[in-house]
């Protein structure tokens, strides 16, 4: 060997002594990184596919109430994105779908009245019997809509619901209610104003995202988890 031959170079010896450990921790480093992407790809796709699907579903479901996951009012009056929402929850009563309509939101800043009571009265007009109308006027959020409405669907023993959202959103709505404890459906818009491809893309890019948020932040957990600090 070279390095038993003192007239050879000490960079001889070097070359063929070269420590084995480090070659074989730089192929685990590759590796690790390598599995640490690929369980990100697959799990980002597992909940992509997951948003896709209930944005797809078209199947008439039937529940007691229907939750109206809350969007934007103007001054008393729906956006676009709240109307089309109510809209569908009006059909959903007027058909026989189900029985009660549960509206959620609250005040936003600089407004006077909550998303709430704008979509209820939004369906009272269209013919919607105001015993058969609910609110829930604090939530300022996904999240707080579904923690705030279920102390109304404890009182009176409800747990079969239908939420209703825009098609990318109401997975998000679905997988929340059904951690708290609801038997939930979704029941997404049949319209939106979330028309063009590019706008389409960013919705379920952002709801793809943010599930992959609440199954990392929350797991397995239940209420508690889910409602700890709602409204703060």
């Amino acid at each position: 060997m070279c390095c038993m031959q003192p007239q050879l170079s000490v960079g001889c010896c070097r070359f063929f002594h070269k420590p084995v450990s480090n070659t074989v921790d730089k192929v685990w480093r590759r590796r690790g990184w390598f599995g640490i992407v690929l369980v990100v790809l697959l799990f980002g796709g597992w909940n992509g596919a997951r948003v896709l699907a209930g944005a797809l579903d078209r199947q008439d479901h039937r529940a007691t109430v229907a939750i109206v996951l809350g969007a934007a009012a103007w001054n008393g009056r729906p956006s676009p994105v709240l109307r089309e929402r109510v809209r569908h929850a009006v059909q959903l009563y007027q058909s026989g779908a189900v029985q009660h309509l549960l509206f959620t939101g609250g005040v936003a800043r600089n407004d006077r009245w909550s998303e709430a009571q704008v979509a209820a009265d939004y369906a009272l007009v269209r013919g919607v019997p105001r015993a058969a109308a609910l609110v829930e006027t604090r939530s300022r959020s996904t999240q707080e809509n579904l923690c705030f409405a279920l102390p109304l669907l404890q009182e009176r023993q409800w747990r079969d619901v239908l939420i209703v959202s825009d098609p990318f959103h109401v997975h998000r709505g679905v997988v929340i209610a059904q951690k708290l404890g609801l038997a939930a459906t979704g029941s997404p818009t049949r319209t939106s104003r979330f028309t063009s491809l590019r706008s389409q893309s960013q919705f379920w890019l952002r709801e793809t995202w943010l599930m992959m948020q609440l199954h990392l932040r929350y797991g397995f957990g239940g209420r508690e988890a889910l409602c700890d600090g709602a409204g703060d």
